[in-house]
């Protein structure tokens, strides 16, 4: 049976209390489109100005730079975008243990470097935190993919969901005390767990479709999930938000080292000092919108 084809569309809008008299900005809203997700179509749309050229970012990402030289006090970008994913089943195969997880050839190692750096905490907590990480090597028999299953479903299970609990800002480690936040905190969490096992992982930004009876297991939005590189296997996707593999809903659209490296928009005004309000919509349907 074919997977279906989901829909998704995207509205940002930059709201100023002053005319804004220029800008440049960064898009990274186009769905990947490879083995595993086909991107049928897809647009994006201005409301002020326009995209000047795409390149493909240092992570691989599919970017857009866009210069509006008019003065605005409302700038809109919608995007559309019809979509078929593939659900990511991972393989039988020779399993690997943790002892031998970071064995890889010089020329890998040089990509994955980046995805295997923990992020830059006081070694008292990564001291903390990497205690944390060996208890669930030590209960699978340091097998990799039952490790990072078993830190799936513990963050799934032990770590609330709350919205309002966390910035930005907010730390792996401040997510490891408070066992609280939201998708981006859990994949945050998760990626220094990965990292400090020696197990490269990186940041997925995407959509999420979804089934459930509310909280999280409703979303139908933007959504974040870890992926971490399996030897033979590649990139694989962990959703700890949901406590499962990713999936035929999961819509995988930019990635990096952290969540910073894979924003879906950014960018700069001129002059500076005006007031923003930033509001994001999100539709993700299955079929036609």
């Amino acid at each position: 049976m074919p997977e279906p084809t989901l829909t998704i569309v995207h509205e940002t809008t930059y709201r100023y209390d002053r005319p804004v008299e220029r800008s440049r900005h960064l898009f990274r809203l186009r769905p990947v489109d490879d083995l595993r997700q086909h991107v049928v179509d897809f647009s994006l749309c201005m409301s002020v100005g326009g995209v000047e050229y795409e390149f493909e970012d240092v992570f691989g990402n599919r970017a857009a730079a866009a210069a509006v030289d008019v003065p605005f006090t409302e700038l809109s970008i919608v995007t559309r975008s019809r979509v078929r994913v593939v659900a990511d089943v991972l393989p039988d195969g020779p399993r690997r243990r943790l002892s031998s997880a970071g064995l890889f050839l010089p020329r890998e190692r040089q990509v994955l470097l980046p995805y295997l750096l923990p992020p830059e905490l006081p070694d008292d907590q990564l001291r903390e935190m990497a205690d944390y990480a060996s208890e669930f090597a030590e209960r699978n028999d340091f097998d990799v993919l039952d490790t990072l299953l078993d830190v799936n479903a513990t963050i799934h299970r032990d770590f609330a969901y709350a919205r309002g609990t966390t910035t930005g800002a907010t730390t792996a480690y401040e997510v490891f005390c408070t066992r609280r936040g939201v998708c981006q905190d859990f994949t945050t969490l998760f990626l220094c767990l990965a990292r400090l096992l020696g197990i490269p992982a990186r940041y997925r930004m995407g959509y999420f479709h979804g089934g459930g009876d509310g909280g999280a297991g409703a979303e139908r939005a933007t959504h974040a999930w870890a992926e971490a590189y399996l030897a033979n296997l590649g990139w694989r996707g962990f959703d700890p938000t949901h406590g499962c593999l990713a999936q035929a809903g999961h819509v995988r659209v930019a990635c990096g080292r952290t969540a910073g490296d894979a924003t879906p928009t950014s960018g700069a005004i001129s002059p500076g000092g005006c007031r923003e309000v930033l509001n994001v919509a999100v539709r993700v349907d299955e079929g036609e919108p």
